[in-house]
């Protein structure tokens, strides 16, 4: 008995260093910074609880990273071992964190994936479609004088711009611009982020307009991103893409237009107006 436990302090000193140093590739400088999360009247572990939910939903850790482990939590916050366990199994219970045994505690990955995404089919050599993330950067009025602007409002007025950045399946970002009109699809910018965030815009247009889109119109080009976008995709200034058009219509009638910027990337792209994938293409 003697000897597991010495075996066992051997271990954790291994692991954070000999007198409880911590692991300096652990992130555990979160609780000056968000402790104001904290609610008052909470139980202690509901308010340390609250206090990891802000960490996280800032990013401090992110999707899939492991937090540290509950007696260096405690080590670094006022709380004592068994307030740590607790507001961690809260936590895990809501879906929140994920227990590994043998490895540790880590961020669940509980990003919204977007359904048939037709223009973002990105393929491994196997030909598998990697998974795509999208979320919402900006939404707003605009107005533009392009060709595609005068089809899609023809009597002019303003347009609806959402700017996205997508992750394809945690291999690179790519950046996504969508405009349609806003005399004819206002509800489009009354909708909040979350609800654009994984849903398909085809989708919701197709739902509550009755669109059903019989053409869709590509081009392409390689071109120096702008600045602004390359920041977001954290590629060096003035770094060359490809940058994708697509004006997609029903019945004849433009409905929306695309711009997507796609960073060099050595997985294919596979292009087509069809909702599944030919198995050509992948």
């Amino acid at each position: 008995m003697v000897r597991a436990r010495c075996q066992n302090r051997l271990r954790a000193e291994s692991s954070f260093g000999v007198g409880g140093a911590r692991d300096d590739s652990m992130k555990t400088d979160f609780y000056g910074k968000y402790r104001l999360a904290e609610m008052k009247g909470l139980p202690k572990y509901a308010g340390l609880r609250e206090i990891m939910r802000a960490a996280i939903s800032d990013g401090f850790w992110k999707q899939g990273e492991q937090i540290p482990p509950e007696v260096e939590i405690a080590r670094v916050t006022p709380y004592s071992l068994g307030t740590v366990q607790k507001a961690l199994k809260a936590l895990e219970e809501e879906g929140v964190l994920l227990r590994r045994q043998g490895h540790g505690t880590f961020v669940t990955d509980r990003r919204a994936r977007m359904v048939d995404p037709w223009h973002l089919r990105f393929c491994t050599p196997e030909g598998t479609t990697l998974p795509v993330y999208p979320s919402v950067v900006s939404k707003r009025m605009t107005q533009r004088k392009t060709f595609w602007a005068k089809l899609l409002c023809p009597r002019g007025g303003s347009l609806i711009q959402i700017d996205r950045k997508i992750n394809i399946g945690d291999e690179f970002l790519i950046y996504n611009r969508f405009f349609l009109s806003a005399e004819r699809y206002p509800f489009f910018i009354l909708k909040s982020n979350e609800e654009l965030t994984s849903v398909n815009f085809k989708t919701i247009l197709h739902r509550e307009c009755n669109v059903s889109f019989t053409e869709m119109s590509y081009g392409m080009q390689v071109i120096k991103f702008p600045d602004s976008i390359s920041r977001v995709l954290k590629l060096a200034k003035e770094a060359v893409g490809l940058m994708l058009e697509i004006l997609a219509s029903s019945e004849r009638v433009p409905v929306y237009f695309q711009e997507i910027y796609v960073p060099q990337t050595s997985f294919k792209l596979c292009i087509t107006d069809s909702a599944t994938l030919p198995k050509s293409m992948s």
